[in-house]
């Protein structure tokens, strides 16, 4: 495929340097060979561009290369993901069940389903097809997986529990496990029974390592294309509005509400039984302990309003000068005293 055919698939426009080659590749401008084509979707980025190998670049209109072939995109991620499918599409397994796999009884497996190594599907489960089952997965009794989904190596579904359409769960995902549920009942701390569930609904992608606690009594829902990365905790009850982004080590306390195309950055910690509206922003290590309005953008701990938060730290830093100034005016009043 040429230069010039790539911008065609894409829809992008040519620009620079009028010269046409063969692509074989995509990469960072660091790894850049002659022959590959890289992406530059900042002005920041220019001058590391100017001195890469590569021979085009996906950019932006204000990010153009200058006497170097270009495309020019509204976003480069259209033509960087256009080529990773052209050079880099996943080979898809032929359908199988490996003979170690332990499968149930009244299971329904669907078309072309692929289930490797050590997997353990129990009684009444239902697999869409195309499905693929990595190795050692457990997915337990009542299960259902819907079409095209993706479970990588020792996932976990547990009983019940629900993975919509073209779902990736990652290495080590927990989907239903109990939710944290205790009560002190005649002086000892007693287990609340989860007896709940938990959907996961179409296109959502869950990062490693990351628990999605089913239910106490309903159900603990991620709403459709959200994206979840590592590490992450999704206490019992929560509910996830669509297209949501969750980055690593989040955690949502149980019974709370996330709207839809909400952001919580790494390390946000939200408290149990409250809301974020709809496309809220809660900011990297933020503690968010009352609900948080539509739109809006949190930070610090506890969260606040971005601006307010500002003014906060801009305040943090002048603390030094403000306690000498304390200092040297208590030591004045005590010097009048004394006289």
């Amino acid at each position: 495929m040429t230069f010039s055919e790539v911008a065609q698939r894409v829809g992008g426009e040519l620009a620079g340097l009028e010269e046409d080659f063969i692509v074989r590749g995509v990469s960072t401008l660091e790894d850049s060979q002659p022959g590959w084509v890289s992406f530059v979707g900042s002005t920041r980025f220019l001058a590391q561009a100017q001195e890469s190998k590569a021979s085009g670049f996906l950019v932006t209109r204000r990010a153009l290369v200058p006497e170097r072939p270009c495309i020019i995109l509204d976003n480069v991620w259209k033509g960087v993901l256009f080529l990773l499918d052209h050079f880099h599409a996943p080979a898809r397994p032929e359908p199988f069940v490996h003979p170690t796999a332990l499968v149930g009884s009244r299971v329904s497996l669907g078309n072309e389903v692929s289930i490797g190594p050590y997997v353990v599907i129990e009684n009444d489960v239902v697999v869409g097809a195309r499905v693929r089952i990595g190795a050692h997965c457990f997915v337990g009794h009542g299960a259902r997986i819907g079409d095209d989904s993706f479970l990588h190596p020792n996932v976990c579904i547990l009983h019940n529990c629900e993975i919509g359409n073209r779902v990736i769960l990652h290495a080590g995902v927990v989907i239903g496990a109990d939710g944290f549920k205790y009560e002190m009942i005649d002086e000892q701390l007693t287990k609340i029974p989860q007896v709940g569930r938990a959907v996961i609904e179409d296109d959502v992608e869950v990062g490693a390592n990351t628990c999605i606690d089913r239910a106490s009594l309903s159900e603990t829902r991620i709403g459709r294309g959200t994206k979840i990365d590592n590490l992450c905790q999704i206490a019992h009850n929560v509910s996830i509005g669509a297209g949501s982004v969750i980055v690593a080590q989040a955690g949502i306390a149980g019974s709370s509400r996330i709207g839809e195309q909400c952001f919580l950055a790494g390390q946000a910690g939200l408290v149990d039984n409250i809301e974020v509206g709809n496309r809220a922003k809660i900011g990297a290590q933020a503690g968010v302990k009352n609900n948080v309005p539509e739109d809006a953008y949190y930070l610090g701990t506890p969260a606040v309003p971005a601006r307010q938060f500002m003014r906060i730290v801009a305040d943090w830093n002048k603390l030094p000068e403000i306690r000498r100034r304390l200092r040297e005016l208590e030591e004045k009043l005590s010097g009048e005293d004394d006289s």
